[in-house]
Parts: structure tokens; C-alpha cells; sequence
């Protein structure tokens, strides 16, 4: 399978630590490949859901995103979305995030979070 192969819907997703494959079936039906294994994967978001609970605890201007129930990878804050919060308290929920041992960026319309430490060998 190539991933020009025009029958298939393949899409990437490249974070600094997660990194997987998503393909559509000939059936329809998504499957995913991963560069870290469950294990791994299961620590990193175990940390990152103690991580959102804490950021939403703390921060009361603090929003998860609305497709936060369909992430696999990493945890998001509404900014700009649905919700409208200053700059500066977005770059407070970074750093945050960052102090706790999570990669933080921070774009026009969500902080996004995901797990650093962990990694193995992908886009170091």
C-alpha cells in the first residue's frame, strides 16, 4: 500500500511524540497504526487527562474544545473557537502544560497538548 494510492484515505499526524496512520478500509471502516505502543500510549494519555482535569480546576477561563471527546492523541483548550479568552491567560494554560512535562502549542484557536518524555524515535 503506497500513500498516493487514490482509493485509500490516508492522512498523517505528526506531533513532536505521537505519530500514526489512518487509513479508510476497503470496507470503509478507519484503521490506525502507531509509532508508540499502547502501553505507552495508555501512560501518556492517562497523564494527559489528570493534566486537562487540572487545567480546568485551576483556570476558571479555561475551555476544553468541543471535539475533545473524538482526540486520541492530545488534549485541547477552546481560545478563539467557541469561546473567546485573552491571549495572556492562553499563554498562563501553556505554560502549564509545558511545567507539567507536555509539549504546549498554541494557535489561532486552541492551546493543544500532548505528552513529551515518552518518545521513541519520532521527530525528535
Amino acid at each position: 500500500m503506497r500513500l498516493h494510492d487514490s482509493h485509500l484515505a490516508h492522512r498523517f499526524h505528526c506531533w513532536r511524540e505521537w505519530f500514526f496512520l489512518v487509513d479508510r478500509n476497503t470496507d470503509g471502516r478507519l484503521s490506525y497504526t502507531y509509532a508508540l505502543e499502547e502501553s505507552v500510549r495508555a501512560i501518556n494519555w492517562q497523564r494527559l487527562q489528570q493534566l486537562k482535569d487540572e487545567v480546568l480546576n485551576k483556570f476558571p477561563f479555561a475551555y476544553q474544545t468541543a471535539d475533545q471527546a473524538f482526540r486520541i492523541t492530545d488534549i485541547a483548550f477552546d481560545i478563539n473557537q467557541d469561546r473567546t479568552i485573552d491571549r495572556e491567560d492562553a499563554f498562563t494554560i501553556a505554560q502549564y502544560c509545558w511545567d507539567a512535562g507536555m509539549v504546549a502549542r498554541i494557535s489561532s484557536i486552541h492551546i493543544n497538548s500532548l505528552a513529551r518524555g515518552l518518545q521513541q524515535g519520532v521527530d525528535r
